[in-house]
């Protein structure tokens, strides 16, 4: 604990001589600060500043004391250091919720911290109508006032959404995922039932040993199932996000047997109730089309994750995010065959032996409407089709879907990465300079700057292939027109996690009574701006401990 505040005093200088917090004031140590309070994080405000442009992140929720907090964020890339920064800026308390509410404290606040509307090429929220309408909502207002601001749905709220609408389609991983919510929550509400778990996770186990013996080493979701063999404990799914329920399945998957003797064990000594409900649990967990979707779902997902993780990164770009979600797609699409599945299936019948029962769908009959009933011969058959073929395509479609080639003339920069020269055709030069005319500074010498860029790398084996690495190559005073392309890419936002984390914490920040916090916690209270995004990510880091 000594060591996160000696952190956060370090961070930066300036501490608020105060404390003690009323309730009401906890939330306003994190709000926005005003005009006069920007010396409190001048290096942001001025760097952004400095820099050419800059993007707009936002989000809002509800926290428990029944407000409405809409966190704010900045990105831009640092004039100096060439690198892109995402800046939490802090809290706006808001009276409404409507989008003219919303829009015009984002204007006001922007123009009290000096920073110029002229200057705002992005704007990244989640897709509610009320941010992302395009008639009356916040992205569309904003841009009446700067036109060129343009609207980025958040990747990662997109990625979630393919999640979520794919497992929703698919009876059999839908009923899965509703069946483990309850089943987590079952265990995790009762300290007994907890505790009944704890002492099965510590008995001797060979299942993952036998799970392993079919694996393929450069198997993602079987390095999850191995992640997950160090964990003691089963996690409740997470509720919102979606493809986090990957490392959940993961756990119930490497300790099946065990959860299941617990869940035995909870049914023998429970009585009312919660022995029926654990008898329901015990019977789910013997039902072969569970196994057999739980083990695709865990499959399916594990490819997922690295997408989640690299969307949540400062320093992904909209290059990154669409050329690893195109990716995605390609991997997705290649793994549809028997083979793969059939790996699947003999994972499904270890976690059917360690129960004790056989891998088999229930009766067939003529008329079925409640569940796919295709004309197969086998299980293994079945299954395939209805839910690992099933599952696939829906992910696969809404990928394409929740991906497409948006602001298709702007993406078109990052044929500027010598690594894309190939696509860099007359055609693509003269439309990018048609998408970016309005903020090329020497628009006179475009021909012959990108001339004298792809001869720049003609002989060299190694060329950047990200717009990171080729902004240090382009220096202002030679390509001043490439330059200009490859930041505004790069001060595009990908994703509004930032404000997302923030909100997160924020729900539950008004819980935390200052006069039980340690001396420690107290000092980290006296940080604002800056540093109060280094303490909400601290109580964060705390809570998630506490839990373990």
């Amino acid at each position: 604990m000594e060591k996160v505040t000696e952190i956060g005093l370090s961070f930066d200088p300036f501490v608020i001589k105060k404390q003690s917090f009323s309730e009401n004031e906890k939330l306003k140590i994190l709000s926005t600060p005003s005009s006069s309070d920007v010396k409190t994080f001048p290096t942001t405000v001025n760097d952004c500043k400095q820099a050419e442009f800059y993007s707009i992140c936002a989000d809002e929720t509800t926290d428990v004391s029944v407000k409405e907090q809409l966190s704010l964020c900045i990105r831009y890339v640092d004039r100096i250091k060439s690198e892109v920064r995402e800046e939490f800026m802090g809290f706006v308390e808001l009276t409404k919720t409507d989008a003219e509410n919303i829009a015009g404290n984002i204007l006001t606040y922007l123009d009290k911290w000096g920073l110029e509307i002229e200057k705002l090429r992005g704007q990244g929220y989640d897709g509610a109508s009320v941010m992302s309408g395009h008639v009356n909502g916040v992205q569309t207002r904003i841009r009446r006032t700067s036109p060129r601001a343009y609207y980025v749905h958040c990747r990662s709220h997109n990625l979630n959404l393919v999640v979520t609408q794919s497992c929703k389609v698919v009876h059999p991983i839908r009923n899965i995922m509703d069946n483990v919510v309850q089943l987590t929550w079952f265990i995790c509400a009762s300290a007994n039932r907890k505790n009944i778990l704890k002492e099965e996770m510590f008995t001797e186990s060979d299942l993952m040993d036998k799970i392993m013996e079919i694996n393929e080493e450069d198997d993602s979701s079987g390095k999850l199932l191995q992640e997950a063999m160090h964990k003691k404990s089963i996690q409740p799914l997470s509720e919102t996000r979606w493809t986090a329920r990957v490392d959940a399945l993961s756990a119930i998957i490497t300790n099946y047997e065990k959860l299941h003797n617990a869940v035995n064990k909870i049914e023998e000594k429970s009585s009312g109730d919660s022995k029926s409900k654990a008898g329901g649990h015990r019977r789910l967990m013997e039902d072969p089309e569970f196994i057999m979707a739980l083990v695709v779902a865990q499959y399916v997902l594990a490819f997922l994750k690295p997408l989640t993780l690299s969307l949540q990164k400062v320093d992904c770009d909209m290059v990154v995010a669409f050329d690893e979600a195109r990716n995605l797609l390609r991997t997705l699409k290649s793994i549809r065959s028997e083979e793969a599945f059939s790996k699947l299936f003999e994972r499904a019948r270890v976690l059917a032996d360690v129960v004790e029962i056989i891998l088999q769908p229930r009766r067939r009959v003529g008329r079925q409407i409640h569940r796919d009933n295709p004309n197969v011969d086998s299980a293994e058959q079945l299954w395939r089709v209805s839910i690992f073929y099933a599952f696939l395509d829906h992910v696969c479609t809404e990928l394409e879907r929740r991906f497409p080639q948006e602001q298709r003339q702007l993406m078109m920069g990052q044929y500027l990465l010598p690594g894309k020269f190939d696509y860099l055709t007359d055609e693509c030069i003269d439309e990018i300079k048609e998408a970016y005319n309005p903020d090329l500074p020497d628009i006179e010498n475009w021909q012959q700057e990108i001339l004298r860029w792809k001869t720049k790398f003609a002989d060299k084996e190694s060329v950047p292939n990200s717009l990171q690495q080729a902004l240090v190559y382009a220096h202002q005073d030679f390509y001043p027109n490439i330059r200009r392309v490859l930041v505004l890419l790069l001060t595009l936002p990908v994703t509004s996690v930032c404000c997302k984390t923030l909100v997160l914490s924020s729900r539950d920040f008004v819980k935390y009574d200052i006069t039980v916090l340690t001396p420690t916690l107290k000092d980290i209270f006296n940080l604002r701006g800056e540093q109060g995004y280094l303490f909400v990510c601290s109580i964060s880091f705390i809570r998630s401990v506490n839990r373990k």
